[in-house]
């Protein structure tokens, strides 16, 4: 509904620059069918536009994720208003139908007034005579009018002027300008443009109809008698119309000049600039293609969540925090449109009862990331949302390949994890063990992912340049390029280990590290 919405206020505003063009630029001017293309043209574009869109890339330093280990519980009330936004679509929705109707039953109307009288085929044009007290009007090739009303050289000079609009198939401009209004009766400018296009067609049928008649002059007189009011057919081309003063003007006006249609030229650059002002979409594209993560000791076990995360993400980090001794409900989840949460309230209780807290945040466009983090050993609960900057907390996005990996770590007493969630896939679980005695403030490893073509999408996983960790893929030593070789979709766990514990178990080969990564 948003894109809708969004979709709709460019259109409105073509149409008005268009519209405000046309005011300034060619209402004078005499070339009617050049003019009558251009409004025709202006609702096109205002339709196309809005679907085109221009990417501008930018460079940005990767967003970080902080954990805390300390208990904070934070439940701030939800706010409870009145959803405007659904009631203006309410109404936007029930104004568009009401006008949607009262169209059909133009159409109706002049279907009926067609079908009841008797009509004639003359060179392809159907002329259908009424007695009914109505102003002559065409409607695609059937041209309607009261003979009655008319002297034969009356007649003749309306009947030109209605074989002009049957000929040149104004009723698709009439129709198309009748749809505009439906859907942006919002705008006045709509009916403003409705109303410069059935002016501009009444120009066109004049000029082809004056130049058939015998005298100008006589036609000119027709049109000042008819100034009675008479009934119209709205979505019928009718003879007459209030527009009397502005016709007999154009018809007396000199010809305008066809070298000064380079006017039209000018709509060029206000096309432009509204395309660049208003349809410009900016990707952020990290600065570097890798992201290091700097680990130390690790017993945080934590998951985030954000705006973007579906209802099954919520369950998955409720099912994983259930395996740990912990229960975490998310209720009066409130999504938009686009369907992200703009409200959401948590709440997290430790089997042992020792350790609870709950969390609430209501943003209208969006919630900011939160993250549930539960120290076991310390019956340290925490939600809240991450702010701030912290040495052991990163996010990595990796652009254009729709996925987003969130890095989250902790320092604390005892070693143990460093968890990868991927947007759009399985969570994947990174285990990092270190000897305690160890310097890890240079120990970094490096996460990064790569496209392969169009087929799969690569994550490279190394130590500093001067290691050479020992890589092993489901019990089997393989190579780096074999490790680089791997779609990361295909990865299920990650297990970095180091220093004399890694030794121990793997021997020499482990001086520089153990990558120990299992497939799904």
């Amino acid at each position: 509904m948003e894109i809708f919405i969004t979709h709709l206020w460019k259109s409105a505003f073509i149409i008005t620059i268009f519209y405000g063009f046309y005011k300034l630029f060619l209402q004078k001017e005499t070339y009617f069918q050049s003019i009558r293309y251009f409004l025709l043209l202006g609702i096109l574009l205002s339709i196309t536009i809005p679907f085109i869109t221009i990417l501008k890339h930018v460079e940005v330093t990767p967003i970080e994720v902080i954990t805390s280990n300390n208990l904070n519980v934070i439940t701030p009330a939800l706010e409870s208003s009145i959803n405007w936004y659904l009631i203006g679509i309410s109404i936007y929705v029930v104004i568009c139908a009401i006008l949607f109707i009262k169209f059909i039953f133009q159409l109706i109307s002049i279907a009926l007034l067609i079908y009841r009288n008797n009509h004639k085929k003359v060179n392809g044009l159907f002329l259908v005579e009424t007695t009914s007290i109505t102003s002559p009007f065409s409607f695609f090739n059937f041209i309607v009018y009261n003979p009655a009303h008319f002297q034969e050289e009356e007649l003749k000079q309306v009947l030109a002027h209605e074989k002009a609009h049957a000929i040149q198939l104004h009723s698709i401009d009439n129709l198309i300008a009748n749809i505009l209004v439906i859907i942006c009766w919002f705008n006045p400018f709509a009916w403003l443009y409705q109303s410069s296009i059935m002016q501009n067609l009444e120009f066109i049928a004049d000029d082809h109809a004056q130049k058939a008649t015998k005298s100008q002059h006589s036609y000119q007189q027709l049109l000042l008698k008819t100034t009675i009011p008479n009934y119209q057919m709205a979505l019928a081309n009718n003879f007459y119309n209030s527009l009397l003063k502005k016709r007999i003007i154009m018809l007396h006006k000199q010809r305008s000049n066809t070298k000064t249609q380079w006017k039209f030229i000018a709509m060029l650059p206000l096309l432009l600039t509204f395309v660049f002002t208003f349809n410009t979409k900016t990707i952020a594209q990290q600065k570097n293609s890798t992201t290091k993560i700097v680990t130390k000791n690790v017993n945080v076990f934590a998951m985030a969540l954000d705006k973007e995360s579906s209802d099954s993400d919520l369950k998955e980090i409720s099912s994983t925090f259930l395996k740990k001794g912990l229960t975490v409900d998310f209720s009066e989840i409130v999504r938009n449109s686009t369907n992200n949460i703009t409200a959401i309230n948590i709440s997290a209780k430790a089997k042992n009862g020792k350790a609870a807290a709950s969390y609430a945040s209501n943003l209208d466009d969006g919630i900011n990331p939160i993250q549930i983090s539960f120290d076991e050993k310390n019956n340290n609960l925490n939600i809240g949302a991450t702010q701030g900057r912290h040495h052991s907390s990163y996010t990595y996005s990796t652009q254009g390949s729709g996925n987003r990996f969130v890095f989250l770590s902790d320092d604390h007493d005892d070693n143990k994890s460093v968890y990868i969630t991927k947007k759009g896939s399985k969570r994947i679980v990174v285990e990092s063990h270190f000897d305690e005695n160890d310097d890890h403030e240079e120990d970094i490893i490096k996460i990064t992912t790569k496209k392969d073509g169009e087929k799969k999408k690569t994550m490279i996983i190394s130590s500093n340049d001067d290691k050479d960790p020992l890589i092993i893929l489901d019990g089997k030593e393989i190579t780096k390029k074999e490790m680089e070789a791997l779609d990361s979709d295909a990865i299920k766990s990650i297990d970095v280990s180091k220093g004399a514990k890694a030794i121990k178990k793997y021997g020499k080969k482990a001086k520089d590290g153990v990558i120990v990564i299992t497939s799904k």
